[in-house]
């Protein structure tokens, strides 16, 4: 039941981890956030730019507005291990700098259930990228954008680098400058009962408007 506005993490070096992580909330190890808004929180340094987690993390009932991270990814929230998101909001995060994923969420492993995603930007993963395997259930997903442009960037909405499944969810408007203009997958995966309108693909050598599958 917290606010977390304009606050800043700017270190670049140090030890667990890089300094500069989790523009609000740094986690050390396993942690909860429940019920708090985060606007226009910034980690200058590296991942998070509203919550880094060290350790497994579970999200719920939040609201994440104008976030950003400006090394590793992870606009509004990090996950090192596992992470659970449910009910959250997420509102023009975005990853910035060098090899940058998931505009409003990087998570190594875990779920992300009934949460709207809305104008989120990075190179891969315009909203979330899961390093493992993943699992995305009832979420809306509007005019998030993955601008990389490189062979392995994609995934406007999406970006799975291991398995994972998608179900219930609807994609819209979203843009990626590579492959998979809602949603790629470097593993094997499975969509189902998921609603496409209006994604593109947009590169001069890009694959799968709405989906891309490696």
């Amino acid at each position: 039941n917290c606010n977390f506005i304009n606050n800043k993490a700017t270190g670049t070096a140090g030890e667990m981890g890089s300094a500069g992580d989790g523009g609000a909330v740094h986690f050390t190890g396993d942690g909860t956030v429940t019920n708090c808004n985060f606007t226009g929180n910034t980690a200058t340094g590296d991942d998070g730019g509203a919550v880094h987690f060290t350790g497994d993390g579970t999200v719920s009932n939040c609201t994440f507005v104008g976030n950003t991270a400006g090394r590793s990814g992870g606009g509004a929230v990090y996950f090192s291990d596992t992470g659970i998101v449910t009910n959250c909001n997420f509102i023009n995060n975005k990853a910035t700098g060098g090899s940058i994923y998931g505009g409003a969420i990087w998570i190594y492993s875990g779920t992300v259930t009934n949460c709207n995603f809305t104008d989120n930007s990075a190179d891969r993963g315009g909203a979330i990228r899961f390093s493992g395997t993943g699992t995305v259930k009832n979420c809306n997903f509007t005019n998030n954008k993955a601008t990389g442009t490189g062979n392995y960037d994609g995934g406007g909405a999406v970006y799975l680098q291991g398995t994972g499944s998608l179900t219930n969810c609807n994609f819209t408007n979203n843009t990626a400058s590579g492959d998979g203009g809602a949603i790629r997958f470097s593993g094997s995966g499975n969509v189902s009962n998921c609603n496409f309108a209006d994604n593109k693909a947009t590169g001069t050598n890009s694959w799968g408007g709405a989906i891309m599958f490696v």
